[in-house]
């Protein structure tokens, strides 16, 4: 009959079998574990320490910021983050908007390397942007425009010959309502 041995008892059998001398293999067999797990006992008989633990060890939990910003980049919205880390709105929200100063920097950045080399030109349309109190969404109405330029040329090209067409219906009638008087006027 086989018998399961617990996580303690198993510990207490790889270290009693290193410490009879017991290679890693024969150990393996008996035991029933991984050679991760032996390695691991004899760290611990043997006071070494794994480099990855010790790395472990060394890092300082996150900061409260530092994880909402981790959640925050991961997608979750405020209240999610706000109940996760159980902060008060006040700092959420506070958190939240030093994320938002922080992704904006950083866009900024990326914006101004990828443009580097029309820089003047940037900074030319940020000077006349502020100089004139120019608001957002009149830009954003001016950029709508400029991208339908050409349907509102169309449009207005239609709309001028349809002009065109009233005033020539216009005349016509003008021209019909004339004769009808003329010839009215004869007959009395």
């Amino acid at each position: 009959m086989l018998t399961v041995l617990s996580s303690k008892d198993k510990e207490a059998l790889v270290i009693d079998l290193l410490e009879k001398g017991y290679t890693t293999r024969e150990i393996a067999k008996i035991a029933l574990v991984s050679f991760t797990f032996i390695k691991k006992e004899r760290m611990k008989l043997t006071g070494e320490v794994n480099e990855e633990h010790q790395d472990d060890q060394k890092k300082k939990p996150l900061s409260i910021p530092s994880q909402a910003f981790k959640l925050f980049l991961e997608g979750k919205s405020i209240v999610k983050v706000a109940i996760e880390l159980d902060l008060p709105t006040d700092q959420v929200l506070k958190i939240h908007s030093d994320y938002l100063i922080l992704q904006n920097m950083e866009m900024f950045s990326h914006v101004l390397t990828e443009n580097r080399k029309n820089l003047d030109a940037y900074l030319g349309l940020f000077d006349f942007v502020n100089g004139n109190n120019i608001k957002v969404n009149d830009l954003n109405q001016a950029v709508h425009l400029a991208q339908n330029i050409g349907n509102l040329r169309k449009e207005k090209a239609q709309l001028e010959y349809d002009l065109d067409m009233l005033m020539d219906t216009k005349k016509w009638y003008e021209k019909e309502l004339n004769e009808i008087k003329n010839k009215y006027y004869k007959i009395r």
